[in-house]
């Protein structure tokens, strides 16, 4: 008696071929997803921390321009880029002197004179603060423009903001 059948062992050449390209098809879109997903991350980071500065520093500069009692016109710049804002406070009935300034790319504040701290990060740049003042009768309004700009990678993002804030404490 005979044994036609033999015993296999191993895969044949083109079951292996078959395998390795079905591998190398799953290898490749899973790395075009990593990419793309990668990138979604690099995007987002950028618009977050664009949107983070400009909630923070924006914010901080709405809060000053209502609460101030006037605006030193002679002392801030006006319409020009690097701008520069000099209010007058009293908060608590003490006279308070607040500016806001760009020293290099980087958005300040001082307080009668001191500087008190960076409103933005380092990991963006203002690369454009155009302060501008109205008057209408009793009305005053601060309007700025400022444009944030972070860079990612190999990409760069920006972002201009534009807000106005009428003076409240001069009422």
């Amino acid at each position: 008696m005979f044994n036609t059948q033999k015993n296999k062992k191993g895969f044949s050449l083109l079951e292996t071929v078959i395998f390795i390209g079905i591998a190398v098809f799953l290898i490749a879109i899973i790395t075009s997803l990593l990419i793309v997903y990668v990138r979604a991350y690099v995007t987002f980071n950028a618009a977050s921390r664009i949107n983070t500065a400009a909630l923070s520093s924006g914010d901080r500069i709405t809060r000053e321009i209502k609460l101030t009692t006037s605006v030193n016109v002679a002392a801030s710049t006006f319409g020009t880029h690097p701008g520069n804002l000099v209010l007058n406070t009293n908060p608590g009935g003490v006279p308070t002197v607040i500016e806001f300034y760009l020293d290099g790319t980087t958005l300040k504040i001082k307080r009668d004179g001191v500087i008190v701290g960076a409103l933005t990060g380092s990991n963006v740049n203002i690369d454009k603060l155009i302060f501008w003042h109205t008057s209408l009768g009793n009305a005053q309004i601060v309007s700025y423009e400022m444009n944030i700009v972070t860079s990612a990678g190999s990409s760069t993002r920006s972002a201009t903001f534009l807000t106005s804030s009428a003076i409240r404490g001069a009422y």
